[in-house]
């Protein structure tokens, strides 16, 4: 019985999640030191051979000897190689993403002090802040996949959002290695717009935002509603957000797995009381989030948001009891490897915790 897994056991824990909170540390070392991914994609090699020998080795000592093998030897070399894995996948997507980050025309302008005119694709939707000094605006995207911050004076383009292409003229500052942006420009003059496919879609998710803005301009006090609803936070006025960072209040308006979540627990919630099964509750509660993830757009923060409701999600409805643990695991690791340098993202260990915690409750209240 030794060698039995249990549902809900900690084997979950052990293969999955406690790999992923080592590559969580390594990622978060690794992006502040270019060109060590090389030396991670070897040691993880490595390591995976190792493990890999070990566990024949010790397989056939155990079906010589005709004994049932270890439980905890065989979860232990399971998450190293789960890690080794995870880590060799995060060495390539590192190699890949810094020579990305060396964009030769934006060094080039960095170094000598200059400004360049390029073309972004934008990553997010606008952001702006509105101070006695006048409106200031970001914007987030990539010039030739390089990550790239682009600030511009005045109200961006409502009309403007992930997908939208801009060009823009302006001084070039390179940022350091752990910052998720390799580059900064300051925009000088107008942006001008390129046209392309995807302006009608984004445009529509542009209005449908500008409308709930709009709407709740027109209620006194309703500043906050649009951050709540949407993530957008620009309604907020500069001394109410001072006032929010000094309480550490921030988060309410960031769009985060509890905005996801009830998303996902209405639409399930909905479709339970008409009858439906609990396939299609899922079906339903994903097309849902998705719907809701191409509204407040792509960013970082929404797409850690919607990985981890998923992973409630998987909780809920997966069928298979303890698969909790193993889904929170495989969204850290996916997460890691699409962008590591979320692992310095304080938003990231955040919705960590509070996607463990909720899966936690989760367990509790079913075995009450």
């Amino acid at each position: 019985m030794s060698g039995t897994r249990r549902p809900g056991s900690i084997d979950g824990l052990w293969r999955v999640l406690a790999p992923s909170i080592g590559i969580w540390g390594v990622a978060a070392v690794a992006v502040a030191m270019p060109g060590s991914g090389a030396w991670i994609g070897a040691a993880s090699v490595l390591c995976g051979v190792l493990a890999a020998v070990i566990a024949y080795a010790v397989g056939r000592r155990d079906r010589s000897a005709r004994r049932e093998p270890g439980l905890l030897g065989s979860r232990a070399l399971g998450a190293v190689l789960v890690g080794a894995a995870g880590l060799l996948l995060l060495s390539v997507r590192l190699v890949g993403l810094e020579e990305d980050r060396r964009h030769p025309g934006l060094n080039d302008a960095a170094d000598r002090g200059r400004s360049a005119t390029v073309d972004v694709q934008l990553s997010a939707y606008p952001g702006s802040r509105v101070s006695e000094d006048g409106t200031r605006s970001w914007l987030r995207g990539t010039v030739d996949a390089a990550p790239i911050l682009v600030w511009i004076d005045g109200a961006a383009d409502p009309h403007w959002g992930p997908g939208s292409r801009i060009r823009v003229t302006g001084a070039v500052r390179a940022q350091p290695p752990e910052s998720d942006g390799a580059f900064e420009i300051a925009a000088r003059g107008a942006v001008e717009s390129i046209p392309g496919r995807l302006d009608a879609a984004v445009s529509t998710l542009a209005e449908a935002r500008a409308r709930l803005v709009a709407a709740a301009a027109r209620v006194p006090g309703a500043e906050l509603v649009p951050g709540f609803a949407v993530g957008d936070t620009s309604p907020i006025p500069e001394l109410l957000g001072e006032r929010m960072r000094a309480t550490s209040l921030t988060h309410l308006t960031a769009v985060s797995g509890s905005n996801c979540a009830l998303v996902v627990g209405a639409i399930a919630w909905t479709s339970a009381r008409f009858g439906a099964g609990r396939r299609t509750r899922v079906v339903l509660s994903a097309a849902a989030l998705v719907g809701f993830v191409a509204l407040i757009g792509p960013d970082a923060s929404v797409q850690r948001a919607a990985i981890m409701a998923g992973v409630m999600l998987a909780s809920r409805f997966g069928g298979v009891p303890g698969s909790g643990l193993p889904a929170l695991g495989a969204a850290v690791l996916l997460l890691l490897v699409a962008d590591p340098w979320e692992s310095r993202q304080a938003g990231f260990g955040l919705s960590v915790l509070a996607t463990g915690e909720s899966y936690s409750s989760l367990r509790r209240s079913r075995k009450a």
